[in-house]
């Protein structure tokens, strides 16, 4: 009996000396979970910095909706937003040209240009996010080769100004389809022409 009576005592005594449960502690430990399932669901907002539009998505189908710089709120998993660049960029790309009397010479043509901000959803419907690659550089070359075949060797280095002017004004008409504007466009043709060879295909 007596060994019963100091067994409960010593009972008593150790669950007095267990430190009590800390309330602000199950509280902190609440909040980390709860921001951890936050950051790691879809967001019901996003931010379109300077210099971007947001091409707004519904299951990944172009809605008809461009976004303007700040913050927007969409539907999580239904929306989505592709972010398109619509600063002026720049493109550098080498081209071999013909001239009128069959000579041929490396020329390299630069060219600035932007999409136009109300039209960035129409780009990505028809061309992707990778638009850039697939149509400026192409588009550039040939408007160099279809200038360049109207002039004779010599014409195309004193000339210059003149085939500079043809040249972007065929890449304009050609890129404003797009709805990408050009606003520069420089060309460098070396002075080394020489035979242009006809290959055969």
């Amino acid at each position: 009996m007596m060994s019963s009576r100091k067994d409960n005592a010593y009972q008593r005594s150790a669950d007095m000396e267990k430190p009590p449960v800390s309330t602000w502690g199950i509280l902190i430990s609440m909040a980390v979970i709860a921001l951890m399932v936050f950051w790691t669901m879809p967001k019901p907002w996003v931010q379109i910095g300077a210099g971007e539009r947001g091409v707004l998505l519904q299951w990944k189908a172009v809605k008809g909706t461009v976004l303007g710089e700040g913050l927007h709120f969409i539907i999580p998993v239904m929306h989505t937003v592709a972010i398109m660049d619509v600063t002026i960029q720049k493109s550098r790309t080498e081209v071999t040209v013909v001239s009128e009397d069959m000579k041929e010479a490396r020329t390299v043509v630069a060219v600035n240009y932007h999409m136009d901000p109300l039209k960035a959803d129409v780009v990505y419907r028809n061309l992707g996010p990778e638009w850039e690659r697939r149509l400026v550089a192409p588009a550039a070359r040939e408007a160099v080769r279809a200038v360049s075949i109207r002039y004779r060797a010599e014409e195309l280095i004193a000339k210059s100004g003149q085939v500079r002017v043809e040249t972007l004004q065929f890449l304009k008409d050609v890129l404003n389809y797009y709805h990408i504007i050009v606003d520069d466009l420089e060309i460098q043709v070396e002075d080394k022409w020489k035979p242009h060879e006809m290959k055969d295909y």
